[in-house]
């Protein structure tokens, strides 16, 4: 439906699939609008993940998505939320697009589990190879005892220690949520943690 006075259009309505209202952003005032121009801009970067992601371009996709982008369209989503008693239709938008950040970064988290999946299969294979000819079998275990006497001698006493650094906001996160389910923590969360921190 559209509402016009003297030629202008002062409203469109159309209903969207559930048979909800749906009303143009200009037309709601300057305030949603620059919502929808900062949702935008997020959606069109969003976007671009995507595409390299869909077009099987794993190692850009992981160049691009790193935790530092991945924290700044999070914290965008999240400085664009607003009431869904005031702004239903945009806050439907914008958690939509919150959930598709979460959903590439599984992505993300899946592809560095199938690389990993791939070498130990490599691994195995050059063991199973190894394992059934007699001879590279010898080889292999002489070349192994060779080089444990020579980098250890006869005896061994090896220490490691562990250093790991994790970012506030990570600290921040497990503590108030614990760890999160695959290693995805999800962007509202995140952000409004960066946010109360001043990161």
């Amino acid at each position: 439906m559209v509402k016009k006075r003297n030629k202008n259009i002062l409203f469109v309505k159309a209903k969207l699939s559930d048979g909800s209202n749906f009303t143009n952003p200009a037309v709601e005032g300057a305030e949603t609008l620059e919502f929808y121009k900062t949702l935008k801009l997020t959606v069109k970067q969003l976007n671009e993940v995507i595409v390299l992601y869909k077009t099987d371009d794993i190692d850009q996709f992981v160049a691009v998505l790193t935790p530092q982008y991945y924290e700044v369209l999070s914290t965008r989503l999240y400085a664009l939320k607003k009431s869904k008693g005031l702004y239903p239709e945009f806050e439907t938008i914008r958690e939509t697009f919150a959930n598709v950040l979460e959903v590439l970064q599984v992505a993300l988290i899946k592809n560095a589990d199938l690389a990993n999946i791939i070498a130990q299969r490599d691994n195995y294979k050059e063991s199973d190879d190894i394992l059934h000819d007699r001879d590279r079998l010898l080889e292999y275990l002489e070349t192994f005892k060779n080089q444990y006497t020579s980098m250890f001698g006869e005896t061994m006493d090896v220490q490691a220690t562990i250093s790991v650094d994790i970012n506030p906001e990570y600290k921040e996160y497990i503590k108030l949520y614990g760890l999160p389910n695959n290693g995805i923590f999800l962007p509202d969360k995140l952000a409004e943690i960066i946010r109360r921190l001043g990161l």
